[in-house]
């Protein structure tokens, strides 16, 4: 049963994620700003499930697979430092 009240969180966050990019492009602004500020606002609402923290290791190889490649392709083109 937890695992459905999961996808129902992930959906009505699709949901408003499309609900403000759709915004966004009515309103001819950029869609990332509205979804900084919704993100601010689902943060702070009552009732959602905290974030879990992840183990450090965990974090160590997410940062690592993100940073790793855009690194080596700066330094391809000349643009590291």
């Amino acid at each position: 049963m937890e695992s459905l009240h999961q996808l129902e969180i992930v959906i009505l966050l699709l949901a408003a994620v499309l609900a403000l990019t759709t915004v966004a492009n009515k309103i001819l602004i950029p869609y990332p700003i509205l979804l900084v500020i919704g993100g601010l606002i689902l943060g702070v609402l009552p009732g959602l499930p905290t974030e879990q923290s992840m183990g450090s290791d965990m974090t160590i190889e997410l940062v690592a697979t993100e940073v790793y490649p855009c690194w080596s392709r700066n330094k391809k083109n000349g643009k590291a430092e």
